[in-house]
């Protein structure tokens, strides 16, 4: 049995249905299910892998249609009934089973689909303007555990190379590790991928992957948990660690102001000598003109206390409340990867906003008034 084409195993393959629907075409456009009365629904597909400490995944695939008139409401309900009556035409579960089929007799591992669940759209959801259609399967032993690792590679290829490998436009994958589990490494391209709270990795199409796209490495259990992907040296060290020298630079910190202060007090006592009164007393301003030895070391502290999110902040408010991705990687030194990563986790707790222009991001903060930016 050869293994179907890449249109065939692609996150929304299709809706093999009978009677009113004809088809459903996922391209590099808009995707859209046509009924055989030319009603055309937009719609957006997402796959969701939740993965477990054992290996197994819990995997959701669902497609949300937009239902702008009562004709899209009514093509949506005549496809909502056609997938629950018809098993083989439940978004790409055949194509996932036969994936399943070929990978298990690559690796050592059983793998399998089981516990099949559908699910729909309630009445209130649809009279709001959106249909949902999803279906939920285990698949067994997906992801390799290794100790404190749990490795994504082997389930994602067959004999003639990767089976899941794009995405189209207005699809998703996500891929959720365990709880108290964090990205170790990955493959990050900010152009498509993102990681976020809890180690969440959202890939967003259009996309094309090969076999290193979708390899990821989890830690956890008793092992350190990171956020962050951790090929790069910005990523190195634990969080002991830095406060371990946190505290030694507060401690150092002080002990010099106190040790200043004391010198201070020293110089301004008068000291009585044999000579004429002219000479009779010696005090510091006789060495007024002597350039303190590091007048800055303060503010140099100051900024070694800050927290990556709080040197973000203080860049773009140095640039006028807004500042190109590109341009906060090049002023801190850190790795594309690592900016990538902290600038998902601030947006997310709505700190800053992004805003895609061309091939770059453009960062400012949410009150920010961008409206009035140039071509340049």
């Amino acid at each position: 049995m050869s293994l179907p084409s890449r249109a065939a195993l692609t996150v929304l393959l299709a809706l093999f249905c009978s009677g009113a629907v004809v088809a459903v075409f996922v391209g590099a456009g808009t995707a859209v299910a046509q009924t055989d009365d030319a009603v055309q629904l937009d719609m957006n597909t997402s796959t969701v892998i939740e993965l477990e400490a054992d290996g197994d995944a819990r995997i959701t695939v669902q497609t949300t249609f937009d239902l702008e008139s009562d004709a899209d409401s009514e093509a949506y309900r005549t496809l909502e009934s056609e997938f629950l009556s018809e098993e083989t035409a439940m978004l790409g579960l055949d194509a996932f089973e036969r994936a399943a089929e070929h990978v298990n007799g690559r690796t050592d591992r059983e793998m399998e689909i089981q516990n099949v669940t559908q699910s729909t759209a309630s009445d209130a959801l649809v009279a709001n303007g959106t249909g949902r259609l999803a279906v939920s399967f285990t698949w067994t032993n997906f992801a390799r555990p290794d100790g404190d690792l749990l490795h994504i590679d082997d389930a994602l290829r067959t004999e003639t190379g990767i089976w899941y490998d794009g995405l189209n436009e207005n699809q998703t994958l996500v891929m959720r590790p365990p709880s108290g589990f964090g990205v170790s490494t990955a493959n990050v391209d900010e152009e498509y991928v993102a990681i976020g709270e809890g180690g969440t990795i959202r890939w967003t199409g259009p996309a094309t992957f090969d076999e290193e796209s979708l390899a990821v490495t989890f830690v956890g259990n008793s092992g350190t948990v990171t956020d962050t992907p951790s090929p790069t040296p910005d990523n190195a060290g634990g969080t002991n660690d830095t406060i371990l020298w946190l505290l030694v630079i507060v401690v150092v910190g002080i002990t010099g102001l106190f040790f200043a202060y004391v010198l201070h007090d020293r110089d301004q006592i008068t000291l009585p000598t044999g000579g004429d009164d002219s000479a009779g007393e010696t005090t510091s301003d006789e060495t007024d003109n002597t350039e303190p030895a590091e007048p800055d070391q303060p503010d140099e502290t100051a900024e070694e206390l800050l927290s990556d999110e709080e040197r973000v902040v203080q860049l773009i408010e140095a640039n006028g409340g807004r500042m190109k991705q590109a341009d906060i990687v090049k002023e801190t030194d850190w790795s594309n990867a690592k900016v990538s990563q902290l600038l998902s986790a601030m947006e997310e707790e709505g700190e800053i906003d992004k805003l895609r222009i061309g091939r770059e991001n453009l960062i400012s903060f949410p009150d920010e008034d961008i409206t009035d930016l140039d071509d340049g």
